[in-house]
């Protein structure tokens, strides 16, 4: 109810615009404006002299009885008394207004719970489903660091380094090797008797990451030729010792049920011995040469770029970068690979990196968006189809078509928040007519910023009132 602590608050915002010539007014259709009406009585125009012209007003607004039949305050006399509107009225006004604004506050937020939030977390999910995760453009190039394993360097493998070297180019024709089948238990029966040499076998598949059983199949049921060179020999070294270590170990250790004599037996894994040997003997040598020579890259010409393990870390934090790399591969200028020439060079390749990564990231946004313009108007599509007319205040077919406009008309900048962009589709598009966007953006910003989402929600419901109030409001220039 008005009293004299509101008529107070707003005395200076009167006499602001009685200076400035301004009048507010209301229309006589609007609630307020029914308000104002029922709160405007001639009670008013005839109070005594002792009486202030707000305690009068603030009476004739909340007494129960006709004005001039009140045995405590009477204003006027008894012949205008017929003239004057019951005083109850605005209190029944203002009783009236109250139902009608917690009313329509209450299916406002009944519609935005139940039937547009809902409509707008399946629209979301919808086109989650179809849209992917928008990731950096995919490099031409995988980098791959390789270096040899520490057991390398042990000196049980650098004795047979040692002894092998002198076969370096050996090979064995695969024709030679017969095709055996692994024994069940040769985990079992594999062991030199040495657990230095035992510990060294099974670290060494341990780090490549091989079963004995990939091994054994490696050395026997492989189409290569034993000793010669692998494609991809810089990640195969490591395999190529494990081999060696393998075959060492059990040649000397015939399989029962070989079908093979100890002669036969004793001259497969030898030529297998030294043609392994020797193959791992040059490998070794290979690396020495490009620690020493500071060969950091093995040209390629396929999707795999090789750098060498003991020289990339430094090479990194010497100024190089992934990136450096992807621009020599891309240039093709294996003139400049070296290591100091890539970082002399590296302007040149990271331009040649750039303009790709440009292009790409051109390309996937342009593909991305393509997906994001269907995706979000096949969700709007099937919203719409399902949705109970009853609810809807178009027809169907006609808000299909602005869906497919609004969604053909998304840009790179609408992917950012796709969450956003379908609150504000759904509620702009399906449902216009409920303020369902207003109450779930202001509660989701007040809630960002830190405000607990029921008290989020009231402060929602009083400004959405207040502006709706305040909508109702006009000025005039007097």
């Amino acid at each position: 109810m008005i009293d004299n602590i509101i008529l107070t608050s707003v005395d200076k915002v009167s006499d602001k615009l009685t200076v400035s010539n301004v009048a507010l007014t209301v229309g006589n259709s609007t609630l307020l404006g029914a308000l104002v009406h029922a709160a405007t009585t001639p009670v008013v125009d005839n109070y005594p002299n002792t009486a202030s012209w707000k305690d009068a007003w603030l009476k004739s607004i909340s007494a129960d009885t006709i004005a001039g039949t009140s045995s405590n305050f009477v204003i006027g006399d008894s012949n205008d008394a017929t003239t004057i509107v019951p005083a109850s009225i605005f209190a029944e006004s203002l009783h009236e207004a109250t139902e009608i604004i917690a009313n329509a506050v209450q299916s406002a937020m009944a519609a935005t719970s139940t039937i547009v939030k809902p409509s707008i977390l399946k629209a979301i999910e919808t086109v989650q489903a179809q849209v992917n995760i928008k990731n950096k453009p995919v490099s031409p190039i995988e980098i791959i660091d390789v270096h040899l394993l520490p057991q390398w360097e042990h000196n049980v493998t650098q004795r047979l380094l040692d002894r092998y070297k002198p076969l370096i180019g050996t090979s064995y024709p695969r024709r030679e090797i017969p095709r055996m089948e692994k024994p069940e238990n040769l985990d079992q029966i594999l062991t030199s008797g040495s657990k230095d040499i035992d510990d060294l076998f099974n670290s060494l598949l341990k780090e490549t990451g091989l079963t004995l059983t990939e091994l054994f199949n490696s050395i026997f049921h492989s189409s290569e030729n034993l000793g010669e060179w692998p494609k991809d020999w810089q990640i195969q070294r490591n395999v190529v010792l494990a081999q060696l270590l393998f075959v060492a170990i059990a040649s000397e250790n015939p399989w029962i049920g070989s079908g093979m004599s100890s002669a036969g037996w004793s001259g497969l894994f030898n030529g297998m011995a030294n043609a392994l040997g020797g193959l791992a003997a040059a490998m070794y040598e290979r690396h020495l040469i490009d620690v020493k020579n500071r060969t950091l890259v093995y040209p390629t010409s396929g999707e795999k770029l090789y750098v060498c393990g003991e020289l990339y870390s430094q090479w990194l934090d010497e100024g190089g970068t992934p990136e450096i790399l992807i621009g020599l591969t891309l240039n093709r200028d294996w003139s400049h690979s070296d290591y100091a020439g890539l970082l002399e060079n590296k302007d040149e390749f990271l331009k040649a990196w750039r303009a790709w990564y440009t292009a790409q990231q051109y390309k996937q946004e342009s593909e991305h968006l393509a997906i994001v313009r269907s995706s979000v108007y096949r969700a709007l599509a099937t919203l719409i189809s399902d949705a109970d007319p009853a609810y809807l205040r178009t027809s169907k077919s006609a808000l299909i078509d602005i869906a497919s406009k609004a969604a053909n008309g998304l840009e790179p900048q609408h992917c950012t928040d796709l969450g956003e962009t379908l609150v504000r589709l759904v509620c702009d598009i399906v449902y216009p007519h409920y303020p369902a966007k207003r109450f779930i953006q202001r509660v989701g910003e007040l809630v960002a910023r830190g405000d607990e989402p029921q008290v989020a929600q009231g402060l929602a419901i009083a400004e959405y009132i207040n502006d709706w109030l305040c909508a109702q409001v006009g000025l005039h220039v007097i």
